[in-house]
C-alpha cells in the first residue's frame, strides 16, 4: 500500500469589502480556502480483516495444577514462580506422618480381612458356614487390598512432582500451612503449548477459516507492542452465552514477543484479499445527507463533494466500491472542515508512516 499523506485541515475564510474600503459598506463573499493535505485514491490489492480481542491460555495437556492428595501440612517448598522445571522435579513436600499412619492402618485392615476370609472359606468348605458368608469375606478382603494400594499411592504423592516440563506459573503453598486437596498448590505451564482464544462476533466468525494469518499485539486495542504472526487453529461451534461470541483459537508461529498465561491480546485476522480495489484514507470519508462522501480536488484546486459507497474497512484505510475510479486527488484528514466548491491549497506533508499489513 502506498503511503497516503494525511493531516489536519485549516479552514481560512477571507472577506473583501467593496471598493474604497469604506466603513459600513456591503461585504462581498469570496470562495473559502482550505489549507489541507491531500491523498490520491489508489487501486490496489486490499486485505479484508476481522479484528478481535483475546486471552492467552495453555492448551490441554500443557498445564498442570497440583494439589495435596489429602489434608497435610506443607513441610518444604522447592520452587518459585517463574522457575523452569523438568518432568518429575520435586515442587512441594508434605508431612509424611499422616500418609504413613494411613498406610499402617490399611495394612492392618488388609491382614485382618485376609484372616477373616481364610476362616470363612474353611468353614464354608466344611459346611459349617453358608457359602455367601465366604463370598462376603472375599469382597471385604478385596476392599481392604484396594484401600491399602490407594494409601501407598497417596503416600507416594506426599512430595508433589511436576508431570510436565515447563515454567512454574503460580505457587500457592505456604510453609507449615495446612494444604487442602481442593486448593491448587503449584501450577506448571508448558510455554510451547500456549494458545490464544479470541472472542469473535458470530457474523464475523463465519468468515474465518483455519490456517488464515493472524497479526497479534499486546493489549485490548490496536497499537500495542507486536507479539508476532500466527495462524487460526480452530473455530468454535457454539456461541458463548455469557458474551455472545464465538471462540476462535490461534497459535503464534513467528513470535516477536513472549506470551504469558492470562495476557490480553489484540488480533487482526486476514480473511480475504480483494484485487483492484479503490482505497482512500479513512479520514477522507465524511457523512453526507444521504450517505457518505469524499471531496475530490480538480486540477484548479476546487473541492467537489462526491458521494461514495464504502466497502471493507481497516483502521486507517477504507475501500470504495462506488463513486471513485482511482487516481483522483481527495482531501484527506480534515475533510470535515471542507465545503463543496472550496479552494484547496495543499499543505506540507506530514512524516510518512508505513501502513500495517
Amino acid at each position: 500500500m502506498r503511503v497516503m499523506a494525511m493531516g489536519m485541515a485549516l479552514l481560512v475564510v477571507a472577506a473583501c469589502k467593496k471598493g474604497g474600503g469604506e466603513e459600513g459598506g456591503d461585504e462581498a463573499e469570496v470562495t473559502p480556502e482550505v489549507v489541507a493535505q491531500t491523498a490520491v485514491a489508489q487501486v490496489e490489492s486490499f486485505a479484508v480483516t476481522v479484528t478481535a480481542l483475546g486471552l492467552v491460555d495453555a492448551a490441554p495437556g500443557h498445564v498442570a495444577e497440583l494439589a495435596a492428595p489429602a489434608q497435610a501440612r506443607v513441610t518444604r517448598i522447592y520452587v518459585a514462580t517463574g522457575q523452569a522445571v523438568s518432568r518429575g522435579q520435586p515442587l512441594v513436600a508434605l508431612d509424611q506422618t499422616v500418609f504413613a499412619a494411613e498406610v499402617r492402618r490399611t495394612d492392618v485392615a488388609r491382614v485382618t480381612a485376609q484372616q477373616a476370609y481364610e476362616r470363612a472359606r474353611r468353614l464354608a468348605d466344611a459346611g459349617i458356614l453358608p457359602r455367601k458368608d465366604a463370598e462376603t469375606a472375599a469382597a471385604a478382603l478385596a476392599d481392604a487390598n484396594a484401600a491399602a494400594i490407594a494409601a501407598r499411592n497417596t503416600a507416594g504423592q506426599a512430595t508433589l512432582r511436576s508431570p510436565i516440563p515447563g515454567i512454574v506459573a503460580a505457587v500457592n503453598a505456604r510453609l507449615n500451612a495446612q494444604a487442602d486437596p481442593a486448593t491448587t498448590l503449584v501450577q506448571v505451564v508448558d510455554p510451547s503449548g500456549l494458545e490464544i482464544h479470541l472472542s469473535v462476533p458470530p457474523d464475523q466468525a463465519g468468515r474465518i477459516q483455519p490456517r488464515q494469518p493472524v497479526h497479534l499485539s499486546v493489549g485490548r486495542a490496536a497499537g500495542g507492542a507486536a507479539l508476532g504472526e500466527g495462524v487460526v487453529t480452530g473455530i468454535g461451534a457454539v456461541i458463548d452465552t455469557a458474551n455472545g461470541s464465538v471462540d476462535v483459537r490461534a497459535a503464534l508461529t513467528r513470535p516477536a514477543g513472549r506470551l504469558f498465561v492470562g495476557q490480553d491480546v489484540f488480533a487482526t485476522i486476514d480473511v480475504a484479499r480483494q484485487a483492484n480495489v479503490v482505497t482512500v484514507p479513512a479520514a477522507a470519508v465524511v457523512p453526507a445527507e444521504d450517505g457518505q462522501q469524499v471531496f475530490v480536488v480538480d486540477a484548479r484546486g476546487v473541492a467537489h463533494a462526491t458521494p461514495v459507497t464504502v466497502g471493507e474497512r481497516r483502521e486507517e484505510v477504507v475501500a470504495i466500491t462506488r463513486g471513485l475510479r482511482g487516481g483522483e486527488t481527495v482531501v484527506a484528514q480534515g475533510a470535515y472542515g471542507v465545503q463543496d466548491g472550496a479552494h484547496v491549497r495543499a499543505a506540507a506533508a506530514a512524516p510518512a508512516a508505513a501502513e500495517k499489513p
